[in-house]
């Protein structure tokens, strides 16, 4: 018997050829998928950043703190462009503060929607949010309040408090802060993945 035959016969072929057909259509597939979903996930950073700055301007036409009605001339309203009077937003009320936050939201929305897969944008758009949130914590948890005293004609001491409370409207800043977020981290995240399906293979 031919033992060298036998082993031939046995011993795998170290010579595989090319991968057929399938596997490429299977890459095809795959990247195809891909180009797809690209234009959707940008539309939705653009839909997500056109979003936060409409109910941000929503939110300086409308009182996010303000306090009770109680028959009084006197009362507190604030926006997102800061105090309000009675008949719209007072001159004397716009804050410099909220004036920087919405300058940093409107530039947010702006280059995001020109460029939604910048990374430096999308980071722009995370430190409005959190502008717009540290704003917003702060007025809930130390309210601007209002106190007076006086006197009667007959002598007797009078006086009085108000303190603003949060209103429907602060579901408008609430809603800024998450569009942004959302927005900003699916701006990032698709950056990151851009450069890791460019980046080349490790020889």
């Amino acid at each position: 018997m031919d033992m060298s035959s036998s082993h031939e016969a046995d011993a795998p072929d170290s010579h595989a050829g090319p991968p057929g057909p399938d596997a490429s259509d299977h890459a095809s597939d795959d990247t195809d998928g891909q180009a797809a979903r690209r234009p959707r996930r940008m539309l939705a950073v653009r839909f997500l950043h056109l979003l936060a700055i409409l109910s941000y301007a929503v939110a300086s036409f409308v009182p996010v703190l303000a306090t009770e009605p109680d028959g009084s001339a006197l009362s507190i309203r604030v926006s997102a462009l800061g105090g309000m009077q009675d008949d719209g937003i007072g001159p004397e009320g716009l804050s410099p503060a909220a004036l920087l936050v919405w300058l940093l939201v409107a530039l947010a929305a702006a280059g995001v929607l020109v460029r939604p897969a910048s990374r430096a944008w999308s980071l722009v758009s995370l430190i409005a949010a959190a502008a717009v949130a540290q704003r917003w914590v702060s007025l809930v948890r130390d309210p601007p309040l209002l106190m007076w005293d006086g006197q009667l004609p007959d002598g007797t001491p009078t006086g009085g408090m108000l303190v603003a409370e949060p209103t429907w409207g602060l579901v408008l800043p609430a809603l800024t802060v998450a569009c942004l977020v959302i927005g900003g981290l699916c701006a990032f995240a698709r950056r990151r993945s851009i450069g890791a399906r460019t980046q080349p293979p490790a020889s």
